[in-house]
């Protein structure tokens, strides 16, 4: 009968390692494909960002910019402003935010490609060190050259 409990709880003191310490190493952040475009600003997409783990995410950055946009003449367009980052403190287990990227000006005139970029930077309980992931988002263009939807690279 002893024995019999004490494997129980060494199975059971086993899970509850796992799944708090190993599992937040293992498992960061998940985003999912970005939603359809927005009508008013062809160069904005909303991304889902969500914490998989039963366990907190802390002091989560996100920082989403413009890395290339060209325009169907050829010209590629230097110094794109960003206008969306922000921070969370805490950021709970099982748990969604939705982000949008987007310029800080309107582009109307026909694209060749465009590519957004969000980064990730946080922490995981209880590992002190800082992660971070980085996720690309690809415009898909139609043969006017006006931006029909976003995919993940």
């Amino acid at each position: 009968m002893k024995s019999r409990l004490a494997r129980t709880a060494t199975v059971l003191a086993a899970l509850a390692v796992t799944v708090l310490v190993i599992f937040p190493l293992l498992f960061g952040p998940g985003v999912e494909d970005p939603s359809t475009r927005f009508p008013d600003n062809p160069f904005s997409l909303e991304v889902k960002i969500s914490n998989e783990n039963l366990t907190p995410l802390t002091n989560l950055e996100y920082y989403c910019e413009p890395v290339q946009i060209e325009l169907a003449n050829g010209v590629k367009i230097p110094d794109v402003k960003v206008v969306n980052q922000g921070r969370i403190t805490r950021f709970r287990g099982r748990k969604a935010i939705t982000v949008r990227c987007e310029t800080a000006y309107i582009i109307d005139a026909p694209i060749k490609n465009a590519e957004f970029k969000l980064a990730l930077k946080y922490r995981t309980y209880p590992w002190p060190s800082d992660r971070t992931s980085e996720y690309r988002f690809a415009a898909v263009v139609d043969a006017s050259g006006h931006v029909t939807k976003w995919v993940r690279k």
